[in-house]
């Protein structure tokens, strides 16, 4: 896991902040059911099943923040572009009905009663936001604000969403 950012003042009135973390991590497991232990007749004889999983994630985040009064006036406003990047692999092995009973092995069971699977899961979401705030004399106060997501999981025709407020 790790994240790093970065804020630039570009003047009294405008600044610039990025951000970006990232989570990876491997994972192994497995699962036995000991020879004359399961009440499923497959597993009978052992089953075992091993799953080695990869995971990473990136978030990624640009954002512009402009604050500017001018006499009785005060605007504030935010104007931004955010990511989420996941990759998901995992790959699955499992054996049942094992020919030698105490030998615990993927390998220590007939060819059709061995599984193999793989399964990857690939993910992106792309988002562009902004936010605008106005107040006068400090007591009339507008807001308005807009985000539009693009996400990889949604059909292609319906891959855009807006939702805004007032």
């Amino acid at each position: 896991i790790g994240t790093a950012y970065v804020n630039l003042k570009i003047s009294d009135w405008l600044d610039a902040t990025y951000r970006l973390g990232v989570d990876n991590y491997t994972t192994q497991f497995s699962s036995l059911t000991s020879p004359g232990s399961s009440v499923k007749v497959a597993w009978q004889n052992g089953m075992l099943s091993e799953t080695n999983r990869y995971y990473n994630y990136i978030n990624s985040n640009f954002m512009l923040n402009f604050h500017k009064t001018f006499s009785d006036w005060d605007i504030n406003a935010i104007a931004g572009v955010t990511t989420e990047d996941s990759y998901v692999k995992s790959n699955s092995a499992r054996a049942e009905n094992f020919s030698i009973p105490q030998f615990i092995s993927i390998n220590n069971a007939a060819k059709e009663n061995q599984y193999f699977s793989q399964a990857i899961t690939r993910k992106r979401l792309a988002g562009f936001y902004g936010d605008v705030r106005v107040g006068y004399k400090n007591m009339l106060f507008l807001s308005a604000t807009g985000r539009n997501d693009i996400s990889s999981t949604l059909p292609v025709k319906n891959q855009s969403f807006f939702y805004p407020s007032v």
